[in-house]
């Protein structure tokens, strides 16, 4: 006998009626170097990597960075962390879980928030599954081989955060055909020039 539990992060994030949840964050990291992700594990803690002491046993979720958001985590609030791939792996479980969402929670609010690779892996889902609802898209620094940020009408509202002092990143978002309400933000801040606490 399996315990159900023992799948979880093994798979997208399935949700199901009555389950409490009114809130989805998607939260998909930076490109985390090495082999590239796997089909249907692609959630971070799922990953694996161990070499950073503040992954505190969560596989492969950046705690100290984008994957604390792991924090807003409630009764009614769902939030599934997925490392960003160049296949097409993570792009798929990021539709079967906002679909799932959609799906049950009709009312729900989803908020997507992606960095470099992740950023661009949740760009091109949106563009390529236009029947899924998103709220709010929030992109830092995205990292993309081509150009393809227009943010289409099934997106709510986006923001993007964008340095340009970087070599790599720094692309802006696009409003797309039907989609007026985006805003592009520069920052001064580079991985390359960061400030010292």
């Amino acid at each position: 006998m399996v315990d159900a539990r023992e799948l979880e992060g093994l798979e997208p994030v399935d949700f199901r009626k009555n389950d409490g949840y009114e809130n989805l964050v998607v939260v998909v990291q930076g490109w985390p170097g090495g082999q590239d992700t796997l089909p249907n594990k692609t959630q971070a803690q799922n990953v694996g990597g161990t070499s950073n002491p503040d992954f505190k046993g969560k596989g492969n979720v950046d705690l100290p960075g984008i994957g604390g958001l792991v924090g807003l985590e409630n009764s009614n609030s769902r939030v599934a962390v997925f490392d960003s791939s160049q296949n097409e792996n993570t792009k798929n479980d990021l539709k079967t879980t906002i679909s799932s969402f959609n799906k049950v929670h009709p009312n729900g609010i989803v908020s997507a928030v992606g960095h470099s690779l992740g950023g661009d892996n949740l760009v091109e889902s949106v563009n390529e599954n236009k029947n899924l609802k998103v709220d709010l898209l929030v992109t830092l620094d995205i990292l993309d081989t081509y150009s393809d940020t227009n943010i289409p009408s099934n997106v709510s509202k986006a923001v993007n955060y964008y340095q340009n002092k970087d070599f790599f990143g720094g692309e802006k978002i696009e409003a797309g055909k039907d989609n007026k309400n985006i805003k592009n933000h520069k920052s001064t801040f580079s991985k390359f020039n960061s400030p010292k606490y």
